[in-house]
């Protein structure tokens, strides 16, 4: 319960969806707020340290849930609004940078497997009585 506030909290300051960000955390840590990827990603949002540095969080505040949490919600909007809310896009720049987005040369594999999560996140929040209403 305490991740699901967490959540909903960070979508609500950042204007994402809160199922976005909660498939974002299952598929990138499962949840997990120590995770280490590896490519070096930490957290449960597995946010590369240099990405963290950039916006002056360090690789301590990255493995912090609450931290993990705030940060990928800023991220993912700003990353989604950059495309003109073409979730594919976002969710492309956010796992492998926007260079490549915008190269076109980029991979909508983990896009799909973003969105396809969205609906099980949904399934999930109304069987054990947490419910979508905003």
């Amino acid at each position: 319960q305490e991740l699901v506030f967490m959540f909903k909290n960070a979508a609500k300051t950042y204007k994402i969806d809160e199922k976005i960000l909660m498939a974002v955390a299952h598929k990138e840590s499962t949840f997990n707020a120590k995770a280490h990827g590896g490519s070096g990603s930490l957290g449960m949002m597995q946010v590369m340290p240099s990405t963290g540095e950039r916006y002056g969080l360090g690789e301590e505040q990255l493995l912090d849930a609450e931290t993990s949490i705030n940060f990928g919600a800023m991220y993912l909007s700003e990353r989604i609004a950059a495309y003109g809310g073409d979730l594919t896009k976002g969710f492309s720049a956010y796992n492998q940078g926007s260079v490549k987005v915008n190269r076109g040369t980029y991979s909508t594999r983990y896009a799909n497997r973003i969105i396809g999560t969205i609906n099980g996140i949904n399934s999930y929040l109304t069987s054990n009585g947490y419910g979508l209403g905003y």
